[in-house]
């Protein structure tokens, strides 16, 4: 009898799971569907918002001084309209490419990461006055060299972009060891600070907690990094208050196998 008990549950075991894993393959596969629909999307969508803005471009030049003003007030709005457009289905792709990668990961040096990723924002630091002060060295890690690299300038573009208007951005990055086989990467802001219950807002796509007026953008930057985080198998989270600044924790394992 304790026999067939063990069976029985064991039987009863394999009744749960065997759904649930059909379950998960099935969500595997929606999950891939809509990266390769998204994917396939925003290529076919870009072709007509480029021929909307050229022959907005074409119309202005050929009409010159014939536009009244009324004319080239719509027609820029017609051109600015598709021009977000273009950026936001840029913004999307993206975002299913970070998951959609599948090349291995290889060992990655985050200090090469970080500075490539200050060489692109040397524009946006300068208008700013902002500055990267990197307190510890980096590790390396098991990672995919250019999505660290987005990483570090998605958080950096985030701080640069929510610095106070009343002092220069100062941005801190640092690393340390929360546990054996880990690096905890910490980016911290002396920004407008986010309030508590955003906190986890903030990492979903298209989510603005700000008027598109002063604090332009689409919402995808922070969940480009959540993605990212957790193709390398980690997880990033923030922590804050408003008028103080902000602290974003990036949790990444030295090797993917841990």
């Amino acid at each position: 009898m304790p026999s067939q008990g063990r069976s029985g549950s064991q039987g009863g075991s394999y009744e749960i799971l065997s759904p649930l894993k059909e379950k998960l393959e099935e969500l595997a596969r929606s999950n891939s569907e809509l990266e390769m629909f998204a994917s396939a999307a925003s290529h076919d969508l870009q072709e007509p918002l480029r021929k909307i803005i050229a022959f907005g471009n074409l119309l202005e030049k050929h009409l010159g001084a014939g536009l009244d003003p009324t004319a080239k007030h719509f027609l820029h709005r017609i051109r600015s309209s598709a021009g977000r457009m273009s950026e936001l289905i840029q913004s999307l792709l993206k975002l299913s490419q970070v998951t959609r990668d599948r090349r291995a990961l290889i060992p990655a040096d985050l200090n090469q990461a970080l500075m490539e990723a200050l060489d692109d924002l040397q524009a946006p630091l300068a208008e700013a006055k902002g500055s990267v002060i990197r307190e510890t060295p980096l590790p390396v890690l098991e990672a995919h060299p250019a999505q660290m690299r987005q990483l570090f300038a998605n958080l950096i573009a985030n701080a640069l972009k929510f610095a106070r208007p009343e002092e220069p951005a100062m941005i801190r990055i640092s690393w340390s060891a929360p546990e054996v086989g880990f690096a905890e990467i910490t980016v911290t802001d002396n920004g407008i600070g986010i309030e508590e219950k955003n906190l986890e807002r903030i990492f979903h796509p298209f989510v603005r907690l700000h008027g598109g007026d002063r604090y332009p953008g689409h919402g995808i930057g922070l969940a480009l990094c959540r993605r990212i985080a957790l193709r390398h198998g980690g997880w990033i989270s923030a922590q804050s208050r408003p008028g103080h600044g902000s602290i974003f924790r990036v949790t990444l394992p030295m090797r993917r196998s841990a």
